[in-house]
């Protein structure tokens, strides 16, 4: 069962609010369709998007704000937003490693790169091909 849109009922709710307080507030609701490409969560997906709810919801319940919640070596952690948005902290992500094209397999996303490695040509199909190449690739 499909349930109706969240964001509008909470867009129109949140105008509602301030009207009865007198205030004129724009609120623009952008429907994260358009930003977040969807496919069907496979069981893992929705565990572990469960379970960062849960994590989410108890540091809220328990008064923190400003963060989020992560995986960090097997255990999940709240993230500090500064942590989060601090420039001089990157994340590299090898675009032949076995974990990115599991991910471009798994998301039937096209490669982000000009340069797919195994994946040239926009498709990562063959998934065992392109996992046997990229473990012939040395590891930095």
């Amino acid at each position: 069962k499909r349930l109706p849109d969240v964001g509008l009922f909470l867009k129109e709710e949140a105008q509602a609010w301030f009207r009865r307080r007198s205030r004129n507030v724009t609120i623009r609701y952008m429907d994260p369709s358009y930003q977040i490409r969807s496919v069907r969560a496979i069981a893992a997906d929705s565990i572990y998007c469960s379970l960062l709810g849960s994590n989410v919801v108890h540091g809220a319940m328990t008064g923190l704000s400003g963060f989020s919640c992560g995986q960090v070596n097997t255990r999940y952690v709240y993230i500090p937003m500064e942590h989060m948005c601090d420039p001089r902290r990157q994340v590299r992500v090898k675009p032949s490693g076995r974990m990115y094209l599991r991910m471009l397999r798994c998301t039937h996303q096209p490669p982000f790169t000009g340069d797919a490695g195994p994946c040239r040509g926009g498709s990562c199909h063959d998934l065992s091909a392109a996992i046997a190449a990229a473990a012939a690739v040395p590891s930095p």
